[in-house]
Order: structure tokens, then C-alpha cells, then sequence
């Protein structure tokens, strides 16, 4: 029975090597769609996403993750459905802002 889990084990690990990992899109940020775009905005450190190729009933927002001091705070921006902008704001105190697309 334990070289069967051996073996099970094994070859799951192999087939995710085998796999790799997923190309990143050709655009900068692979952490949001080809059709939408960020931009800094004031007050900093404040982004904007806006989306241009959504599909009419898609509901999402952008999320920010803000590292203040030696923590991490994620925050959602606004909400919208289909084309459209969202908007996100960081604490003032923050350091540096990470950015992705979230559908909700």
C-alpha cells in the first residue's frame, strides 16, 4: 500500500512539472485582461482599471494590494458591470501597490 501512495505521489509530481507553469499574457500586468487598463490617479496612491471589452452582464472591480510598513492590506474598488472604470484607494501611509481584476 505506502509504494502505491509512493508512486501516486510521484506521478502527480511529474505531471506538474510536465506542465509547467501558464504563459502570462503579452501585456505587462498578466494579473488583469488585455482590454482594461491602470492608471495612477490623485490622490496617490489611488488606481484606476478601466475596462473596455467586458462582456454587458460581467459585475467586477479592480483590487489593490497596499503594503504599509511591513504588512499587506487588500482593498476592492468600486464595483461596475461591463465597460466601464473602477476605482481603488490605498492608505495614504502606503509604500507600494499591487494591482489585479476581480469578477464579483
Amino acid at each position: 500500500m505506502m509504494r502505491l501512495a509512493t508512486l501516486s505521489a510521484a506521478a502527480g509530481a511529474a505531471a506538474f512539472i510536465l506542465a509547467g507553469p501558464v504563459a502570462p499574457t503579452a501585456q505587462a500586468n498578466a494579473m488583469y485582461p488585455d482590454d482594461c487598463t491602470v492608471t495612477n490617479d490623485t490622490p496617490v496612491p489611488t488606481r484606476d482599471m478601466t475596462c473596455t471589452g467586458r462582456p454587458a452582464g460581467q459585475r467586477w472591480q479592480i483590487v489593490l494590494n497596499c503594503t504599509i510598513g511591513q504588512s499587506d492590506r487588500d482593498v476592492a474598488g468600486t464595483v461596475v458591470t461591463g465597460n466601464g472604470t473602477s476605482v481603488g484607494h490605498c492608505p495614504p501611509n502606503t509604500r507600494s501597490v499591487f494591482v489585479w481584476f476581480q469578477t464579483v
